[in-house]
C-alpha cells in the first residue's frame, strides 16, 4: 500500500488494524502524517483502535493492517 491509499482509507474509515489475539478494529487517525525529507519512503502516522489501543501505522508494519 502506498501512503495516498493509506490516508485514503484512513479518512474512508476502511482501515481495520490486526491485534495481537487475532481479532481486528477499526483504526482512526489520531494526529497528523509525519514524513521526513531525508528519508522519503518513510512516514507514520499515529491511530487508535477501539477504547484504549493506539499506536502508529508506519512504512516497516504494513502487514499489521488491511483495507476493506
Amino acid at each position: 500500500m502506498t501512503l495516498a491509499e493509506i490516508e485514503r482509507a484512513l479518512d474512508e474509515r476502511r482501515l481495520w488494524a490486526r491485534m495481537y489475539n487475532g481479532r481486528t478494529w477499526l483504526a482512526r487517525r489520531n494526529g497528523r502524517t509525519k514524513t521526513w525529507k531525508t528519508r522519503p519512503g518513510e512516514f507514520q502516522i499515529p491511530v487508535k483502535a477501539g477504547f484504549h489501543s493506539c499506536g502508529y501505522v508506519r512504512h516497516d508494519n504494513l502487514a499489521d493492517f488491511e483495507v476493506r
